[in-house]
C-alpha cells in the first residue's frame, strides 16, 4: 500500500479552492439565473449564501475525512452534487418568484393604464420616466425630453408650477394646474423614492374643468337667486305694508277664526285676531276679543251661525250673507273664507243705518201709493162727473162741455 500523504494547510486551501470557486462560476455563467440577479439584488444573497454554506460545509467534511486523497474527491463530488440541487432549487424558486413579481408588476401597470386620472413620475431634473395612458392621451409623452419643453415649449421651467415644492419639503402638496389643452386639473403630489434609492415626484391629475364650469354656473345661479330674492323680498314688505295699511284702515271688520272641536265634531269657534274697525263696530276691544270663545264674546248658548263656518271651514266655497245680530241690535253684511281647514276669516259691516234707511223708503212708497190711489180714484169720480154733466147737456139740447176722450190715469 501508498503511504497517505498529509495535507499541509496550503495544500487544503488549494484543493477547498475549486470546490468555492466552481459553483460560484457556474453561478455567474449560467445564462437563465443571471439576469434575475441582475434584476433582484436579493437574488445575489441568496445565491451566495447557499454557495458559502455548501463550501464551507465540504472542506468540514475534506478536512475531517482525511489525508486520503480518493475519500476528499468523493466529498467534492458529494458536495458537488448537494451545491447543484440546492441550485436548481433555488433557481426554480427564484423563477416562480419572478414571475409573480412581474404579474404584480403588470396588474399595477394595469390599473395605472385604466385609472379616470393621469399619474406620471417626475425626476429632479424635470424628465418624466412614466406617464400613463391618459397622461398620454391628453398631452402626448417624449421621455427624452423634460415635461415643460414638450408640455408647453419652454425653454425654462413654469414659474407657476408647485410640483417640485415635494422635494423641497419632503411633504405631499395639493394644488390646481391648467394644462396646455386649457382644461383645470386638481393635483396631487407626493414624494417616491425609485427601487435604486433616487427621488422622484409621484403625480396624480384629475380633471376638474366640469365641475369648476358647474361650480361657477351654480355661483351664478346662486347670484341670480339672491338678487331674486331680495327683490322679491322688497316687494313682499311693500306688499306687506299695504295690506297693514288696508287692515288697519279699512271700514270694514275684519275677524280671524278657528274652530273648536269636540269628540270630532264642531262645538264653537276661537277668535284669532282682529282689526282696528271690529272694535269701532263691534264695542268690543282686541284684547278680550282675541282668543275668546265665539259663545262666551257674543252672550250666546251656541256660538253665531256655526253651521255655517263649520260649512266653509272645511273646504266649502265662501259665502255673504245679511243678518240680524240681536246681542248687539245691528244688522249685518257678512262675507265668509277659509284660509286653511279649519280656520276662516270674516269681512262685516254694520248695514243698520242702510237697514233703517230701507225700511223709511218702503214706508214712504207704501205711503206714496196710498196717495196715489187716493188721487185715482179722485180722478175717476172726475171724468164720471164729466160724463153725467155731458150726458145732461146732451138731453137739454146743448154741446157736451168736457172731453171725454182723456185717459184714465192708473
Amino acid at each position: 500500500m501508498r503511504p497517505v500523504k498529509s495535507f499541509t494547510s496550503w495544500g487544503r486551501l488549494r484543493a477547498l479552492l475549486p470546490i468555492i470557486l466552481f459553483p460560484v462560476l457556474m453561478v455567474i455563467l449560467d445564462c437563465s439565473v443571471a439576469p434575475m440577479l441582475f434584476h433582484d439584488p436579493a437574488a445575489w444573497l441568496i445565491l451566495i449564501g447557499n454557495t458559502l454554506f455548501v463550501g464551507v460545509l465540504s472542506s468540514v467534511m475534506a478536512f475531517f475525512a482525511g489525508r486520503n486523497c480518493t475519500s476528499s474527491g468523493r466529498i467534492q463530488k458529494s458536495a458537488h452534487d448537494e451545491l447543484e440541487r440546492r441550485v436548481e432549487e433555488r433557481t426554480a424558486e427564484l423563477s416562480v418568484a419572478t414571475e409573480l413579481a412581474k404579474a404584480e408588476r403588470q396588474r399595477l401597470f394595469g390599473v395605472l393604464e385604466t385609472l379616470p386620472v393621469y399619474v406620471c413620475l417626475l425626476t429632479p431634473d424635470y424628465h418624466m420616466p412614466f406617464a400613463n395612458r391618459l397622461f398620454r392621451e391628453w398631452f402626448g409623452y417624449q421621455p427624452t425630453r423634460k415635461c415643460y419643453e414638450f408640455l408647453f415649449e419652454r425653454s425654462q421651467p413654469c414659474e407657476v408650477c408647485e410640483t417640485y415644492n415635494v422635494l423641497k419639503s419632503n411633504a405631499p402638496q395639493h394644488w390646481e394646474w391648467t394644462g396646455p389643452n386649457g382644461r383645470n386639473y386638481d393635483i396631487y403630489d407626493f414624494p417616491f423614492i425609485d427601487s435604486d434609492g433616487s427621488a422622484l415626484i409621484l403625480e396624480m391629475g384629475i380633471d376638474i374643468t366640469d365641475r369648476k364650469l358647474a361650480e361657477q354656473e351654480l355661483k351664478r345661479l346662486n347670484e341670480t337667486l339672491e338678487q331674486r330674492i331680495i327683490q322679491r323680498t322688497a316687494e313682499l314688505q311693500q306688499s306687506q305694508e299695504r295690506l297693514s295699511t288696508m287692515y288697519a284702515t279699512m271700514t270694514e271688520g275684519l275677524a280671524s277664526h278657528a274652530i273648536v272641536y269636540a269628540d270630532g265634531a264642531a262645538v264653537d269657534y276661537v277668535i284669532t285676531d282682529v282689526n282696528p274697525a271690529f272694535e269701532s263696530i263691534t264695542g268690543i276691544p282686541r284684547a278680550a276679543a282675541i282668543g275668546a270663545k265665539a259663545s262666551q264674546l257674543y252672550g250666546a248658548a251656541r256660538a253665531p251661525y256655526l253651521d255655517l263656518y263649520v260649512r266653509v271651514a272645511a273646504g266649502g266655497k265662501p259665502e255673504t250673507f245679511e243678518t240680524y245680530f240681536a246681542p248687539m241690535n245691528k244688522y249685518f253684511a257678512i262675507s265668509v273664507f277659509s284660509p286653511g281647514k279649519g280656520k276662516f276669516a270674516t269681512v262685516f259691516s254694520d248695514i243698520s243705518e242702510r237697514r233703517k234707511a230701507e225700511e223709511e223708503l218702503r214706508a214712504r212708497n207704501a205711503e206714496l201709493s196710498e196717495f196715489n190711489c187716493l188721487m185715482v180714484d179722485r180722478e175717476l169720480r172726475m171724468i164720471e162727473l164729466k160724463k153725467e154733466i155731458n150726458e145732461l147737456c146732451r138731453q137739454s139740447g146743448r154741446q157736451p162741455r168736457y172731453d171725454e176722450s182723456e185717459e184714465v190715469p192708473v
